[in-house]
């Protein structure tokens, strides 16, 4: 099965982050499923759109090192129970049934046609005037849109390049170009029977509240059975963070929340609602937030924080996947619950069992494998599965696989710190910094020495790293992945031993 997840806007885009790291932590997804990500924004130069698909592609190399059969270069299914388990790949990469290359991008992003001029360029309203003689035509776009080309809130004179700039009017005339497109006929065309769709966006701002609606529109509508007929997700974000006005800005953080209520009457009024199999709405209370976020347009100053919402609908998507076709015939809403209701910082102790199981146990094995990674194992002792795996300092910084690996947990420990730093609401599962002291890892638990002990030193890891690595000594593995498979148990064990260590 493949999940199709259309990443629109830059809340999609930030909500691919958290995915991949979700991913990464080895969240189970149902067998043989592979994730196809696709990014539309016609912000391209968005500093979180840069970001994530770095990040993605980063994923890839390490999981195509680790997983990939020597006799046949191809790289493995969904792997049970490993960090990488689940591939992702380009909308391009998806084999084509009747062999023909593919004329689309290798991104993750699609690019749009007319996406370089202006919102004026794009319908054509420069060609208005004479001597075409459609001078009233002009009127009525001026009438329609805003002409003032100096102006915060000009419209016709809009660079597309930037996004839509909260526009929702813009981007819903915009937003048909791209399901005209190449791209999108590739994805009708190449989608299997039994492959599901999961669209991510917000709809307070622009791109998403406009490209929400246009996207579950054509896909119900497409003549291809296999896409009309999908099962579809969506996770649709109200406002969850804010910004002070600025004097040359031309999004107003005050409006969010009527923008918010207009798209949700839409979406009621015209049936949306009903075309979609599960929605999972999600938002946050900004009005005790201690910080701003910084109020930029657009390109790459647009660099916003992780955010817990963010993260919270990266988990929707691994519950849709895993929800049987059974579930989603009838068309749902949920709600994210939690274990205690705060507006103060978060930490894992305020979630529920389920969400200990589907996510947060996974996170909590990548946090301690990653801090094992980067202070542990440089150590290089004389133990057997270094030396059964060659490992030392040279692999470390030469070797292809570990040193995307080493590129991507820097990547995972900077999402965890912004996370922990939001000044929109702080979520600090993990203590994360420099200090070497695995006992005081997870943020609401901290193991303190006993009499006979001290639990989780170096020592401790590499005995573990050893007995697991013991497990496999007949089982053929590339050493990559035999790497991955013994640093997770090894990480499985230290985490059931840090919920069962008495405090």
């Amino acid at each position: 099965m493949r999940i199709f997840v259309f990443a629109i806007g830059g809340t999609g885009t930030r909500v691919l982050r958290s995915l991949s790291m979700l991913l990464a932590a080895g969240c189970k997804m149902p067998q043989n499923t592979t994730v196809v990500p696709i990014i539309l924004d016609y912000d391209l130069a968005n500093g979180d759109t840069t970001l994530v698909e770095r990040i993605l592609e980063t994923y890839q190399i390490v999981r195509k090192n680790a997983y990939i059969n020597t006799s046949t270069n191809l790289e493995s299914p969904y792997r049970n129970d490993s960090f990488f388990a689940t591939p992702i790949i380009r909308l391009d990469e998806i084999p084509v049934t009747d062999g023909h290359q593919t004329n689309i991008a290798r991104t993750f992003h699609v690019e749009v046609e007319g996406s370089n001029g202006t919102f004026g360029d794009y319908i054509g309203y420069n060609h208005l005037t004479q001597p075409l003689g459609l001078d009233n035509t002009a009127c009525l776009m001026e009438a329609l849109y805003n002409d003032n080309p100096a102006g915060n809130s000009k419209e016709l004179h809009l660079n597309l390049n930037v996004g839509f700039k909260g526009n929702p009017n813009i981007g819903s005339v915009v937003f048909d170009r791209w399901t005209q497109g190449k791209e999108f006929q590739f994805f009708e065309q190449n989608t299997g029977a039994g492959d599901r769709i999961f669209v991510i966006s917000s709809i307070f701002g622009g791109t998403g509240a406009a490209g929400f609606p246009k996207l579950i529109q054509t896909i119900r509508s497409s003549t291809h059975a296999n896409v009309n007929s999908a099962k579809i997700g969506a996770a649709v974000v109200m406002p969850y963070f804010k910004f002070a006005d600025a004097e040359n800005s031309a999004i107003t953080a005050t409006i969010f929340n009527t923008k918010t209520k207009a798209a949700l009457n839409f979406y009621e009024s015209c049936g949306l609602n009903d075309d979609v199999n599960a929605l999972y709405y999600l938002s946050d209370d900004v009005n005790n937030a201690p910080g701003l976020y910084n109020n930029a347009e657009g390109g790459a100053a647009q660099r916003n924080q992780a955010h817990i919402i963010e993260l919270l609908a990266a988990s929707a998507i691994m519950d849709f996947a895993n929800k049987t076709d059974i579930e989603l015939n009838t068309n749902k809403a949920y709600e994210f619950g939690l274990e205690k209701d705060t507006y103060t910082e978060f930490n894992i102790s305020y979630f529920g069992q389920t969400s200990k199981m589907t996510f947060l146990d996974n996170m909590s094995m990548l946090t301690y494998f990653a801090r094992f990674f980067r202070k542990i194992l440089p150590e290089f002792p004389n133990a057997s599965y270094i030396k059964d795996l060659g490992l030392n300092a040279n692999m470390l910084l030469t070797n292809a696989f570990y040193k995307k690996l080493q590129d991507f947990l820097e990547n995972y420990s900077e999402w965890l710190k912004e996370l922990s730093e939001n000044n929109m609401r702080k979520f600090e599962p993990y203590k994360i910094g420099e200090d070497d002291n695995m006992r005081e890892l997870l943020a609401h638990k901290v193991l303190k020495k006993t009499f006979f002990s001290t639990p989780l030193k170096n020592d401790f890891f590499h005995e573990k790293m050893t007995k697991a690595h013991d497990k496999y000594h007949n089982v053929i593995l590339r050493n990559e992945e035999l790497f991955l498979q013994i640093s997770r148990d090894t990480m499985q064990e230290v985490l059931s031993y840090v919920e069962n260590y008495k405090l």
